[in-house]
């Protein structure tokens, strides 16, 4: 028994180690995860104020939002509808008088599952999701509902079709609070990041540090030449195997590439 109990404590003094040792921003068992907080994160990646960053939303804000803006055609809302991504679950707009709401998003994606939160937990599931692109209008293919807590629900489409607006319909609309679009997850961040140049293959830390400021010095790797000729290739390593949505490369001044 007092085996037991040392070799318990030992691994509980282990495990606090290591949460502790993370830098400011990071957290997890072997400081994995970055914070994405609109305040400061808790050592288990917890956020003090309870409200992710714009743009991040989900279990400890790891999944990223594409959502560029929202639209409701009447009543005419507009000043009201940023409160569906302030990271503010329990400020709502409550109107009997809307039908949809119109969901932009900041690209083209092949749309897998979205997040929304309503003040009312007895129109949690009564949505309908429609999907436009390039003036198509099409449905959710086997809508599926996945319920978070009493007041947040998780909405699953199959299918295999690219998306630039959603459209929500349904009892629902009439409360909501938050409304997220899932663009996944950065599987990449602090994976084993390889340059291959004429002198042989260097690891590169800073290609999966998760910075996305490129202007300070140290921040970017050089990759081209002169005249926009590639003199090196790279690659990433990931230490799980994952089925990846989307890929995003981010230049030198913020320029973002899909």
């Amino acid at each position: 028994m007092s085996w037991l109990l040392i070799l318990i404590l030992l691994q509980m003094v282990q495990t606090l180690n290591c949460y502790g040792l993370c830098p400011r921003g990071w957290f997890g068992s072997v400081c994995q995860y970055q914070c994405h907080c609109q305040g400061k994160c808790s050592r288990q990646g917890d956020c003090d104020a309870d409200a992710c960053s714009q743009g991040w939303f989900g279990y400890k804000c790891q999944y990223q939002d594409i959502v560029s803006k929202f639209e409701v055609l009447y009543p005419k809302i507009d000043s009201e509808l940023s409160k569906l991504s302030n990271g503010d679950d329990t400020d709502c707009i409550e109107d009997e008088r809307i039908n949809s709401v119109y969901v932009h998003l900041k690209a083209t994606i092949y749309f897998t599952w979205m997040s929304i939160t309503v003040g009312k937990p007895d129109v949690l599931e009564k949505f309908r999701v429609y999907f436009e692109n390039d003036d198509k209008r099409f449905g959710c293919e086997k809508q599926r509902f996945k319920t978070i807590d009493n007041n947040t629900v998780r909405i699953q489409c199959e299918g295999n079709q690219l998306v630039n607006t959603v459209i929500l319909e349904g009892e629902g609309v009439t409360s909501l609070c938050s409304v997220h679009v899932s663009s996944g997850r950065n599987f990449g961040l602090k994976q084993k990041a390889t340059l291959t140049t004429s002198q042989g293959a260097i690891d590169e830390k800073v290609l999966a540090d998760g910075n996305r400021e490129t202007f300070p010095k140290g921040n970017c790797t050089p990759i081209m030449g002169s005249n926009n000729v590639p003199v090196k290739s790279w690659s990433l390593t990931l230490n799980v195997p994952v089925v990846a949505s989307s890929f995003e490369i981010l230049n030198k001044g913020n320029d973002l590439l899909k």
